[in-house]
This record gives structure tokens, sequence and C-alpha cells, in this order.
């Protein structure tokens, strides 16, 4: 079959994106159904609310389905200066809607309105984080009132896409886009709500020829209007509907933001949630037709099934696979060349950028990424592919696909980690090989076992940035997890949430939580179970819930299995816990006796909650000269207050608690020894 007819129609002229936007799709706050019967239940669900905030925290918390811990205060989110308060709040006046026996809205909780911040300049010591907003809360009226943070994933079941079609203009040059999709789904109820890209997105580049953003500017079911909100919580809700087959119809039109670099360079348009999903569904057949100029080149990660070039210059390519998210589209301004690595026991990985890199510097890393990842089994067939610019991070995975900076593969395969090398050039180098274990990690994390976004951390982020750090040296592997304890210090303030809460978190708070704070967990079940032990967790929890979504909770039963109750319920513990110990050390004391002496002192846990139970963990604690252990212990941690009698070695000057990083913790946890009798 020819490349023409392989793409059905790709021959015929193709038609470039509109010089003018057409008009955004003017979404009304409601469905043009049940109006009223949302409007009474919000305001039902509203005196509820209020009601049991006048009878405080502890009652408004009764509310909640969702209570992971021991919750002094509502979601542990309310001050106790402040009075607990709750209300609905929405964009527009109506705009709840009704998803099966529930009531989506916006919950605010804490004060009356949602405030983020980096504190109060007057009062540096001021709650960061004085109220949340619970963006498309589940109310669940239909047993008396159950709030859950964020939608069952079960009440999405009777939504189910079959197909998705989306026919794609791109140019580089224009920094446009148009979006057609067409999807095929069954609905058992009168609705189907979608995941949606954002309806309008800023152009960041002042030179951008229009400015009127990225938006939904057409939408249809069946071949008529349809009946479409955009809901709490940034769903898309189409109403009105026949329970059966559906074919619906969305068009999103408009400039599209340059990333990074590209902002200058004007080198790649990168498409991130760009195509409308049913949540939480299974993964469904997926076709794209990306028509582009000809001199520029698709990077995907749905398979090239074919491609024509038309009467205008312009190219169409064609994607064709079977996905549950995203699929990776990137336009570029020249084509990445690669060759192939495979090492003859499972991993064949493609190697792709512009300009291209040396496979032979690259392969000594992938052997050693592979080796590293191997306890958790072949990597497979994955391609990697080096861009000048990528939307958000450093890198990201769809499918089979492994799109990163191009400058990642430079210090990764390049000769920036060897002895001799400056210390700027070591740390990148440490950090691009990380990142390349991360990312061929997801394939067991976030594809293998699917991943849904309705926890407070990211598992299976925390799990690809846990097993990234096998592939390091151990002193390269202490430097990343110090700069996951960095990264958790800084927003350890605003962190009032358990890892396995159903709760929406976003921005650096989420980022802290998955791939700082659950990676160290992942490191302190290593200290407690071994690595062998933590990688056959890791198997088990893979093999148990392959193709399915799966939550914190899944990686605690896998725990059970391999290692028993005691683990289990010490990472049990862990991920329904809010926040982390601030570990302290305190009244340090030396004793002399004979020639020889001991130091006491006490391990401290601060920044508990009144009344809450203190972590329990086993740590190191070095006895230093200097940055120089001299000798070190294991310390069990069950109390607020531990206190520990050490052999004291000759020229030891300082006492640090957890020197290597594997405990999720925040504080200075080390203290001077007494200089005058230090190791006499």
């Amino acid at each position: 079959m020819g490349a023409a007819s392989a793409a059905a129609g790709c021959a015929e002229p193709a038609r470039a994106p509109a010089p003018v936007p057409a008009a955004p799709v003017a979404l009304p706050c409601t469905l043009h159904a049940d109006v009223g019967l949302v409007h009474g239940y919000r305001m039902a669900l509203r005196d509820t609310l209020r009601h049991h905030a006048d009878r405080g925290g502890d009652a408004l918390a009764e509310l909640f389905a969702e209570r992971p811990g021991e919750m002094g205060d509502v979601l542990g989110l309310a001050t106790r200066r402040d009075p607990v308060r709750a209300d609905t709040i929405v964009t527009c006046p109506d705009a709840a809607f009704l998803l099966g026996d529930g009531l989506i809205t916006d919950v605010v909780v804490g004060l009356a309105t949602a405030v983020e911040s980096d504190g109060d300049e007057r009062d540096p010591g001021a709650d960061a984080l004085r109220s949340v907003v619970l963006r498309g809360a589940y109310a669940d009226w239909s047993h008396g009132w159950r709030i859950h943070v964020t939608p069952p994933r079960d009440v999405f079941a009777g939504m189910r896409p079959w197909w998705t079609r989306a026919e794609v203009w791109l140019s580089i040059a224009r920094r446009w886009a148009t979006i057609d999709v067409t999807m095929v789904a069954t609905v058992e109820g009168d609705r189907l709500v979608l995941a949606s890209p954002p309806l309008e997105a800023a152009v960041q580049d002042a030179g951008a020829p229009l400015h009127q953003g990225f938006r939904l500017v057409e939408a249809s079911v069946d071949g008529r209007a349809a009946d479409v909100a955009l809901g709490t919580g940034g769903y898309l809700v189409i109403g009105s509907l026949t329970p059966g087959v559906v074919q619906v119809r969305l068009r999103y039109e408009g400039a599209l933001p340059l990333v990074g670099d590209n902002r200058v360079e004007a080198r790649l348009l990168d498409l991130a949630r760009w195509l409308p999903s049913v949540p939480y569904a299974p993964p469904a057949r997926v076709v794209v037709d990306v028509h582009h100029p000809r001199g520029d080149e698709v990077v995907a990660s749905l398979p090239v099934v074919g491609e024509a070039v038309g009467a205008d210059g312009w190219r169409t390519t064609r994607l064709a696979g079977v996905t549950d998210r995203d699929p990776a589209l990137v336009l570029v301004d020249a084509a990445p060349r690669g060759r192939v690595w495979d090492d003859g026991r499972g991993a064949r990985i493609e190697l792709a950028a512009t300009p291209a890199v040396s496979l032979e510097a690259c392969a000594p890393v992938l052997e050693r990424i592979t080796r590293a990842l191997a306890p958790l089994g072949p990597v497979g067939r994955v391609r990697v592919v080096g861009l000048p610019a990528v939307y958000g991070r450093h890198g990201r995975r769809a499918d089979d696909t492994v799109v990163v900076l191009r400058s990642v593969l430079v210090d990764a395969c390049q000769p920036g980690g060897a002895e001799g090398a400056g210390a700027e050039a070591r740390r990148r180098h440490v950090e691009a090989v990380a990142l390349l274990a991360h990312e061929l990690a997801h394939g067991w994390f976030g594809r293998r076992v699917r991943a849904a976004d309705d926890e407070a951390a990211a598992w299976w982020e925390a799990a690809s940035e846990y097993v990234s750090t096998w592939a390091l040296d151990d002193v390269a592997a202490a430097e990343v997890r110090r700069g996951w304890l960095d990264d958790y210090a800084e927003v350890a303030h605003r962190d009032l949430f358990a890892l396995a809460q159903r709760i929406p978190t976003s921005g650096k708070l989420r980022d802290a939580l998955s791939y700082a704070k659950g990676a160290l967990l992942l490191a302190a079940l290593e200290a407690k179970l071994g690595r062998e032990r933590v990688a056959a967790v890791l198997r088990q929890f893979v093999a148990a819930t392959d193709g399915r979504i799966a939550s914190w909770l899944d990686l605690v039963t896998a725990t059970q299995v391999v290692a028993g109750s005691d683990a289990a319920r010490w990472l049990h513990r862990w991920v329904t816990a809010i926040g982390a110990p601030e570990l302290g050390v305190r009244d340090v004391a030396v004793e002399r006796d004979g020639a020889g002496g001991r130091v006491r002192f006490a391990v401290v846990q601060g920044g508990l909650e009144a009344g809450a139970a203190p972590f329990e963990a086993t740590v190191d604690v070095a006895l230093q000269a200097g940055d120089r252990v001299v000798s070190a212990a294991r310390i069990p941690l069950s109390a607020i207050r531990t206190d520990v009698v050490l052999e004291l070695p000759r020229g030891v000057t300082r006492i640090v608690v957890d020197p290597w990083s594997r405990l999720p913790r925040f504080g200075i946890a080390e203290a001077d020894v007494p200089g005058a009798l230090a190791g006499r």
C-alpha cells in the first residue's frame, strides 16, 4: 500500500490554519438539563458545610470520605488560630454539575477565599497556605452527604471511548494550531465528561502574530450543536445525550505558547495536554493526521503509518496506535537523526537528535542504566529523542517515546562524569544519567502500570525517581538524595497532605511530594529492607497491577506480599500520615571513661501536629571529623525523643543524623560535639 493510500485523503490539498481565529464557543455555566436540580443540591451542600463548620473542624471532617492518618481538623488545612470555614465556590454561579449519583463542585476549606503565597513579609513564620480550593470535589448526596476531594474513579465507568480521530494543522512559522477531534464513545447516562485541553493558553512571545489564545471554537454531538459546559475542576461536560453510542466532534484553534529557548529560536512547536480524553478510561485506538509544511518534521509517540504530500506543499503524517494518554506530538524544523543500541538482553533503544549524538559515546551510559534497572526487568523497545526545547521539565515519556533536551543526551554521553572533569560537568553528567534512567523507568511505572492523577503525590514519579539512583555510584546517589531533601525542605511548611490522600496538588508542592518526599520514602524502605527486597516489592507491584491504574496503597499491598506485615504497616503509616518529621539533635554531652569516651545526645522529632503520633524510622547516625565519617550506627526512632549513647572515636567533632539522606524529613539534624572534650 502506498503512502497516499495509507493515509486516506492525504493527497488532497491540506487546509492551512485560518488567518484569523474563529469565535470561541460561548460556554454557559450549566448544561441545559437539570439546572434547577443541580442548583438545589449545591445550595443544600452549602448549608451542610456551613452547619458542620459551625460545630468545628472535627465535625466538618466527618463529611469527607478520605481521611488517611489522623486529621485534627478539616484535611489538616485550617489553622488552629483561625475559625474553620468551608463553602462551595465556582467560576459561574451554577457551574456545578451532576455525575452519577453525585455533585461535582469546587469546595474551599480554611478561610473564605483561597490564598497561596510565599508568606506574609511582616510575619515570615506565617502559614503560606491558609486555605485550599478542592477543585472538582465530588459530593455524594445519595446516602447523605459524603465528599470526596476528587471524584472516585468508578463514577466514570459508564463512559468509554472506543476510538479518537484527530486532524491537526501545525506550522512553526505561524505558531498556530487547528485541531479537529472526533471521539466515538458509549455513555450509560445523559452526559460525557472529558479532561480537556486548556481553553486558553497565553502566547508568551510578543512577536507571535495573534494573542487570542488556544480555545474551543466548535462542539457537536451526532451532527448537532452540543449542550456543553465548562464544569468545575476544569472538566468539559457534554450533556443532553441519549444512552448508547455517541459521536462527539470538537475543534480547538489558536496561537500556541512557545517553549523554553524556542521562544527565541522558534525551532519547534510542542503540544502538551492537547487531546480530550475520558478520565481513567482504558487504552483506546487513536489516529492522528498531522498536516504541516513540508520543511517541518513530526516527532510523536504514536507509530507513523503513512505520509503524503499535497499539491500545496503541505505534508500529512498519519499516526496510529492504542493509548490511554496524550500522545507526544512535537513539530521540529529538522528531522532527528538516530541509531539503535541493542544490548541483546531485551533493551533496544533508538537515540535520535538534531544534530545527531554519538551512539558510541552513549553506549556505556545506556549499558549502565539498563543493567541498573535489570532487577525490574528488560527495558524493552524505546525511542529517545533529543530536542532543543521541551515542554515543562527536562524530559517526559509517552508510550514508548522519551523526549528530552538534546543537552541532556550530550551531558550523559560526554566524558563530563569522568575523573578529572570539572565539578559542574560532573554534576550535569549525574543529573543527565538520572533523568534518562527516570524516563526509562516509566516503562514500568506509568506505562505498564497506569497512572491516575488523583492523589496528593504521584507514585509513578516517586518510583521512577527512586530507581533512577540505581544507575549512579553511592556518592552521586547520595548527592541526588540530598537534592530531594532540599527540594522538600523548601515546601515542607506547606506539606499538609498525606502522599496517598486523594486531593489535588500542583506546582512546587506536587513536585516536592512526588519527586522528593515520595522518592525519599522509597529510599527509607530500602534502608529498612535492602535494595534486593525493594526491587522484589516493585516487581510484585508491577505484576499485580499490570495494565490497570494503581495507587500508593497497591505499593503497600506489594510490600505486604514480599516483606510481611511489619514492613507493610510501616509503609502504610508513612503514605497515610501528613507531613514528615523535623529532626533535631539536642542535649549533646561527652563522658570520659578511662582512655575512651562516650557521647550522649537525643534525636527529637518536631513539627508534628498536637497529639500526632511520632514517625517510625531507622536512621543512620554518623560521627564525623569535619566532612569525614569516622563511625556510624543505625538508630530506631519511634518516639518524640530518642536518647542515644555512642562510643566516641578520637577526633570526632560533629553528630549528623541521616547523613546519606534516606528519610523524608526536614530540619538541621546535626550538632557539634563539645570541642574541649571531643575525642580525648
